[in-house]
């Protein structure tokens, strides 16, 4: 089956200790250098971000704050603006986290994009979805599924509310047989 969230994500929501290679402890540091000082070398940063697979950006994302004790995100958003500089914020969050700021920002304000919500929730495995749930807490502060639930209504969110249940395979097992 395939798997949208790289294999750190699902270390991180098993509570597995992450190991960072020292390619990824040398992109940390040139990122700091980037955005050390006056002014932000926006194009290092994009060099450096950029072409990074999922994996790589998410580890990326947990050592700079381990090592910096900065959220990388909140950096990239202090030092950069404009759509480039919203482009470097997702792209700076692993990416379960850039998903549950989307739904975040999906429901803030007045109307709510149906279809970010769509996009983001629909055909996840069950791992996937308690990853994303357990990002959009640890977040927010607020559960996923309530803060749905306070936003649409419906035909539509019955749809939502069963893709972030949990299906557990054997107790359906009987109805294979």
């Amino acid at each position: 089956m395939l798997e949208l969230y790289p294999p750190s994500a699902f270390d991180a929501y098993r509570k597995e200790k992450t190991r960072f290679p020292a390619s990824i402890d040398a992109v940390v540091e040139q990122i700091h250098a980037a955005c050390d000082g006056i002014g932000t070398d926006d194009k290092a940063l994009v060099k450096l971000i950029g072409p990074l697979s999922p994996n790589d950006r998410a580890l990326v994302s947990l050592r700079y704050k381990e090592l910096h004790g900065q959220n990388l995100r909140e950096l990239v958003k202090s030092e950069t603006s404009g759509n480039l500089g919203y482009l470097l914020q997702l792209i700076s969050f692993p990416l379960h986290q850039a998903e549950a700021y989307i739904l975040f920002h999906a429901m803030k304000g007045v109307g709510t994009s149906d279809l970010l919500l769509y996009s983001v929730l629909m055909g996840r495995s069950n791992e996937e979805i308690g990853v994303l749930k357990k990002a959009y807490f640890d977040m927010y502060d607020t559960d996923l599924s309530v803060a749905i639930s306070d936003e649409i209504s419906g035909d539509f969110l019955a749809v939502i509310m069963k893709a972030l249940q949990v299906c557990e395979p054997q107790v359906f097992q009987h109805l294979k047989l």
